[in-house]
């Protein structure tokens, strides 16, 4: 009878240990490139859906440009945005129905950080 070679239990352990920590160190570099890369299709997608709806509004106005179809305030912005895409919160100038309270947080020098004091330059 002929002797059969293979390979014995250690040896697969340890190359079955290799593996995990090569994949250990690639998925997360993966994962995150992926994660990338899915931000900046969705950002493609916004920035080509209000591209062709500005240029639908400004087709419906018979207008060469922005302006001259009427959006030249933060008004008519919004009156546009409205009347072109589904909203599904309007905050209104204030931060809580958008954004939680800014309890608990700091600044990097390690002060609170207070409602409005994420507009402020200072740290």
């Amino acid at each position: 009878m002929k002797s059969m070679r293979a390979f014995t239990l250690a040896e697969v352990l340890v190359t079955l240990g290799i593996i995990g920590v090569v994949s250990a160190m690639t998925v997360p570099s993966l994962m995150q490139n992926y994660q990338r890369q899915s931000y900046i299709t969705q950002l493609h997608k916004v920035y080509n859906e209000l591209s062709q709806s500005l240029l639908s509004y400004v087709n419906e106005k018979n207008a060469i440009n922005l302006v001259e179809a009427g959006i030249t305030s933060q008004g008519a912005v919004n009156t546009f945005i409205t009347s072109k895409f589904k909203i599904v919160q309007t905050c209104s100038g204030k931060i809580t129905p958008c954004f939680p309270e800014l309890t608990g947080y700091k600044k990097m020098n390690a002060t609170a950080l207070t409602d409005g004091a994420f507009t402020s330059a200072a740290l």
